[in-house]
């Protein structure tokens, strides 16, 4: 937020080495997109994430999805299963992943009033295993 209103990205390019990230109107979607050739090395991130205001909710990417997500398994270095831990009800989040020549995503709210369901800028979310504040 910025004076009293969210910072709205429009869109975000994926296909960037490292993390990419797209802020909307109460959520922040990230993405980490490998680049090795022929499935021969990985990009591995064990990342802390930080907000100013109140995580109170998180879905599994639906295009690039985090694999496993939900078992609370993670291993570092090896793809497959990945892990995002949102701590709904406070300001930290973590989120331990390697990719090879995919890319796993998620999304995190931080203002789920302001959040109509029917409305998810989340193509496909239906199904997702979501994880919301009480």
């Amino acid at each position: 937020m910025k004076n009293g209103a969210f910072i709205i990205d429009p869109a975000v390019t994926q296909e960037v080495p490292g993390v990419a990230m797209q802020r909307g109107n109460g959520w922040v979607f990230f993405i980490l997109q490998g680049y090795h050739r022929f499935g021969t090395g990985n990009e591995s991130l064990i990342a802390h994430i930080r907000f100013n205001e109140e995580i109170t909710g998180a879905i599994n990417g639906p295009r690039r999805p985090l694999e496993k997500y939900g078992d609370g398994i993670y291993e570092y270095k090896y793809g497959g299963q990945d892990e995002m831990f949102p701590n709904i009800g406070t300001q930290t989040a973590r989120w331990v992943t390697s990719v090879t020549t995919g890319a796993d995503s998620f999304y995190i709210w931080y203002d789920f009033d302001d959040v109509n369901l029917g409305g998810l800028p989340v193509p496909g979310w239906q199904g997702q295993r979501w994880r919301w504040k009480n």
